[in-house]
């Protein structure tokens, strides 16, 4: 267990990073609660080279769209921005605002929340390299897992902000397979009868079906591109029998 929270932590103290790692396991094996307890703490204690980082967590079950995960990022974050922002980026040269900055931005807009830009640190969140995002319970959203990704991505590739999934990849691995089911059904059906293939006895109806929704929507493959361009290193959590015992005492 402590050769998987100093990996965690090499990744975090690494100088530069263009990649998210992964943290994967089975329901109830304590994903979140190891956050919490193990690593959480840990990474809000580092400083290095006068940097004292700050993580941002944020769960994404029953996430509905993109839009809340920004919404979450914003009021994790408690970033108030207006206006005055292109008068800091013109006093400081700065030519791009970085995506975890723009995220905020449409979040205040949103909100409508304004401040005077005095008294606005806008140094403090131009700083991406002092931040850790967490995403928790990936295949719990109810949004595309591509999208997802996607969307982190943003940060991860533009911002180098460092970024950890914790997901379980099996039952994300049957999410995608099984979502719209009745859908794909009826599209792979039509798709069949129309090649002709549907009255064909070469193979089992239930076969050709199943065939012709791989190949039509194959997330699978998709979710594997993503995660090979996204994900630096995944980690497999599996935990001590010792730790779950504990964990199980203190819920009592």
């Amino acid at each position: 267990m402590e050769d998987l929270v100093e990996s965690i932590l090499d990744y975090v103290r690494a100088d530069y990073t263009d990649y998210a790692i992964m943290i994967n396991g089975e329901w109830g094996s304590g994903k979140t609660y190891f956050w919490n307890n193990k690593i959480r703490n840990k990474i809000d204690s580092l400083q290095l080279n006068g940097k004292h980082y700050t993580t941002i967590y944020m769960s994404l079950y029953g996430i509905s769209n993109l839009e809340d995960i920004s919404k979450k990022i914003f009021i994790e974050t408690t970033q108030l921005m207006d206006k005055n922002m292109r008068k800091y980026m013109t006093s400081t040269g700065r030519e791009s605002i970085p995506e975890y900055a723009k995220t905020g931005l449409d979040m205040a807009n949103l909100f409508g929340v304004t401040q005077n830009g005095d008294k606005v640190d806008y140094s403090k969140f131009f700083s991406t390299d002092d931040k850790v995002l967490c995403f928790d319970d990936l295949e719990r959203a109810n949004v595309d897992v591509i999208d997802i990704l996607g969307y982190i991505n943003n940060f991860v590739e533009h911002d180098h902000i460092k970024t950890i999934i914790i997901c379980n990849e099996k039952e994300l691995s049957t999410k995608l397979k099984s979502s719209n089911l009745e859908m794909k059904t009826f599209i792979a059906t039509y798709l069949l009868d129309k090649e002709g293939s549907l009255a064909k006895t070469d193979k089992p109806m239930v076969e050709k079906i199943r065939d012709k929704i791989e190949y039509v929507f194959d997330k699978a493959n998709d979710y594997e591109r993503i995660k090979e361009k996204l994900i630096g290193e995944t980690f497999e959590y599996v935990p001590e029998f010792n730790y779950i015992i504990n964990r199980n005492f203190n819920e009592i």
